[in-house]
């Protein structure tokens, strides 16, 4: 195995990985993530969530990390409760604007998200019910919009699919400069070659004097692949996708409803 260095940042998706599949923490993912924080290990999550949405769960952690830098959109935004930190990996107007006359040729509905807000085409108001929105947000945060191509600031196109029909035209789209990638379940996502994961945590680990091989990632999805490459200690929960497993350090055998990243942290970090 390629990590060698004594582990000192720790990063961890949520949805299918760190949460249960019906989005709750364990009582015993809590006590290790503090296990973490209490041996100097900074606990990051690296969720491809917007920002409300994720500062949710992190505060529902009680450990207090909403204070600390947390990685949101898919590697797009860092951000505390506080404040948006850093926007990285935004997307060009000429981009957005080949992404959406091609959304349109294949008669698809897309998302914008810029960090701060989440946009829809005005003429589709079935979207303002975005899926899987928490219920106790601080604010309203997604908004009907005539034109997307005029968002300032874009990072990142959020497609939530009904069928495999759907997924396969997204993956058809192709612009220069970006990648078309899974989200998780059938969820779809569009953004510029320079934003995810990996390059928000190397960001990150900058800012903390920190190399990346003293850093681990837990992951489930296609958009967890770059960090699992990039890291020190790459790992796949059970569940992960078959591209992860290929790619990780150390897969598990438990799943997401079963510890299945915590136990990887007590076995391989702590």
């Amino acid at each position: 195995m390629k990590f060698q260095k004594k582990i000192r940042l720790m990063a961890l998706d949520l949805d299918d990985t760190l949460l249960t599949t019906d989005k709750r923490f364990t009582e015993r993912t809590r006590e290790v993530l503090r296990e973490c924080m209490n041996r100097d290990i900074r606990v990051v999550t690296a969720s491809g969530r917007f920002l409300e949405s994720q500062l949710i769960f992190v505060k529902n952690l009680n450990l207090g990390m909403e204070h600390s830098p947390q990685i949101g959109d898919g590697g797009g935004t860092i951000f505390t409760e506080e404040k948006l930190l850093w926007r990285l990996g935004k997307m060009t107007k000429a981009q957005v604007k080949a992404v959406l006359a091609q959304i349109h040729r294949y008669r698809l509905k897309a998302y914008i998200a810029d960090g701060l807000n989440v946009y829809y085409e005005c003429q589709y108001p079935e979207m303002k019910h975005l899926y899987a929105a928490q219920t106790t947000v601080r604010r309203r945060y997604v908004y009907p919009v005539d034109d997307l191509s005029e968002i300032e600031n874009p990072l990142r196109f959020i497609f939530y699919c009904e069928n495999e029909m759907e997924m396969t035209k997204v993956r058809q789209i192709h612009v220069s400069g970006m990648r078309v990638y899974h989200g998780g379940r059938t969820i779809m996502e569009i953004a510029s070659n320079e934003m995810n994961k990996f390059q928000a945590l190397n960001f990150l680990c900058r800012h903390y004097g920190l190399s990346m091989d003293e850093v681990a990632a837990v992951g489930d999805s296609e958009n967890d692949l770059s960090m699992i490459r990039g890291v020190g200690l790459g790992m796949a929960v059970g569940n992960a996708a078959s591209i992860l497993k290929s790619e990780a350090d150390v897969v598990g055998s438990w799943s997401n409803d079963e510890d299945g990243a915590v136990k990887l942290i007590e076995k391989y970090v702590l």
